[in-house]
């Protein structure tokens, strides 16, 4: 286990001295704490983070949570530029004043009352952006319900 941290700190993608480790996980995965586990990871990954954010904001609608949580699994929360935390950090920044709109929920950002779904396209159209070609089409599908109503 030592080699894999070593290698998750540096980034690096050898095998050299992980001799072994395919027939472990095989082992492993038929424990009774694999699947505890790995629930716990794909929580703290890719649901806490959303709801998180969804609660600091006061999302109240589901598509944004929908997509906040399709950002999480859709971006290697750990790649510069195209994590969550980063695309939500730009998406704010555009945020200077109050933008009022006809969503029926406002939300809190950066001190300023913005709408919910004006928001929400700005976060989509941030997204597009740093999107790869799988990530986008989930992207677009979501612009085309929110351009729908």
């Amino acid at each position: 286990m030592h080699v894999l941290e070593e290698y998750a700190k540096t980034g690096s993608g050898s095998a050299d001295g992980l001799d072994g480790y395919c027939d472990a996980w095989r082992k492993a995965h038929k424990g009774p704490d694999f699947l505890p586990a790995q629930s716990q990871v794909q929580r703290g990954w890719y649901a806490n983070p959303p709801l998180a954010y969804t609660s600091k904001y006061g999302v109240q609608y589901g598509i944004p949570r929908a997509v906040l949580y399709d950002a999480a699994v859709s971006n290697d929360v750990y790649t510069n530029g195209t994590c969550l935390g980063l695309t939500l950090g730009a998406t704010n920044a555009q945020f200077s004043r109050d933008m009022l709109g006809d969503s029926g929920s406002t939300l809190n950002i950066n001190g300023h009352k913005v709408d919910e779904l004006i928001w929400l396209r700005i976060l989509l159209l941030m997204r597009l952006a740093i999107a790869d070609e799988w990530s986008a089409k989930n992207v677009n599908a979501f612009l085309d319900t929110v351009d729908q109503g």
